[in-house]
């Protein structure tokens, strides 16, 4: 098992893209003379995002489709 979802397991074979994406939040402070200092406010979520194969031959496809989307509501 990869990772769970809820009670809905992946396996390494059924993903087919992953990405990751991190950021951050900075305030700006205007200043008299100069160019604005910047400060640091932290980091925001990482968001993930996967695609998935579903086949017929790995698993039941529909009810995993179902448990997909009642997981999403």
């Amino acid at each position: 098992m990869y990772f769970m979802l809820g009670n809905i397991a992946f396996e390494p074979v059924n993903l087919t893209d992953f990405n990751e994406s991190h950021s951050a939040d900075f305030a700006e402070h205007a200043v008299l003379k100069g160019k604005p200092k910047l400060q640091a406010m932290g980091e925001k979520l990482t968001d993930l995002s996967f695609a998935i194969r579903l086949h017929h031959k790995i698993g039941g496809v529909e009810s995993r489709y179902q448990s997909l989307l009642s997981a999403k509501a």
